[in-house]
């Protein structure tokens, strides 16, 4: 399998990013709906925003809540016919220096990482 993740601008505070995992087999076709299946693992971790005020990290439409520093799995998603699964990053807006968000697209068996790991900080 050849696949690749890409994130379309880097995360910014108060910004939305687009991240695209491309899915492909062996001979370059693309593996679609019924092949395979992704998700993401979010760690959040940081200093005074996220410890006080619980910084809410967006992701595919998943809310993320920063507070613990515990991984937390989202949601799972499905390539287009095209072999093509996009997904929105939003920010919060206010960030401190020290806050982090680490973000790794995986394959649904939450075993397999696909790509490199995006990150903040």
């Amino acid at each position: 399998m050849k696949t690749s993740v890409e994130l379309n601008t880097p995360l910014v505070a108060g910004q939305t990013s687009t991240v695209t995992v491309t899915t492909r087999d062996s001979n370059s076709d693309p593996i679609s709906l019924n092949g395979y299946i992704f998700t993401y693992e979010v760690q959040i971790s940081g200093g005074k925003t996220y410890k006080v005020n619980n910084v809410d990290y967006t992701i595919a439409d998943h809310t993320n809540i920063g507070g613990t520093g515990d991984p937390t799995t989202a949601p799972k998603l499905s390539p287009t016919v095209n072999g093509i699964t996009t997904f929105d990053i939003v920010m919060p807006t206010t960030l401190d220096l020290t806050d982090n968000i680490q973000i790794q697209v995986e394959i649904a068996d939450a075993t397999t990482d696909i790509g490199s790991q995006i990150k903040y900080k």
